[in-house]
């Protein structure tokens, strides 16, 4: 029968081996290294050799970060579990205008006098007048429309949450990962 080594048994000879892990900034990476060492313990690693299982670690660590950093960003992102819609609209609406004018205007008193029959002038008035004025009218409104259009119950979606709430942790993803990429799954 042959010897066969794990990831725990290599960490405890090289503790250096996750030293080029990349992870997510969000992310700990003694959390993730922790829970890699206890799932992993007792399965038999393909890469025995400590300075082989780092260069692979970093090679795939770099290339898994652009999915992580997806998974972490779905997983985080902040929601109401119990609506399933959500619109949010911003009207912005503006009214100018403007209005000019002038007008020209004479004006002629006349009079009679006590002696005679005819009208004869006995003042005058001229005006001119101009006019200008112009408006601008800004009105923003914004709204928000959210809750539960009926399609799907409070308590069923309660239900979907709780069923995917387990699946969030980001964790979970990496370990798995790791798993699959370095681990003998023969027991």
């Amino acid at each position: 029968m042959r010897a066969t080594l794990s990831i725990l048994g290599l960490y405890n000879y090289d503790n250096t081996i996750f030293d080029d892990l990349t992870l997510p900034e969000e992310l700990d990476t003694t959390t993730a290294i922790d829970s890699i060492l206890s799932e992993c313990a007792e399965l038999e690693i393909i890469y025995p050799d400590p300075d082989m299982i780092k260069q692979m670690i970093a090679l795939w660590s770099a290339r898994e970060l652009p999915v992580w950093e997806r998974i972490y960003k779905a997983v985080t992102a902040e929601y109401n579990p119990l609506e399933n819609y959500n619109r949010k609209e911003t009207w912005a609406d503006t009214d100018i205008g403007s209005a000019s004018g002038s007008s020209n205007a004479t004006s002629t008193n006349k009079v009679v006098g006590y002696n005679d029959t005819a009208f004869t002038n006995h003042d005058q008035n001229t005006g001119t007048g101009s006019s200008n004025s112009s408006s601008r009218l800004e009105s923003r409104h914004n709204g928000t429309v959210s809750g539960n259009i009926g399609v799907t119950t409070s308590q069923e979606m309660l239900e979907q949450e709780l069923d995917v709430a387990p699946r969030t942790d980001i964790y979970s993803y990496i370990v798995r990962s790791f798993k699959n990429r370095f681990c003998l799954m023969v027991y």
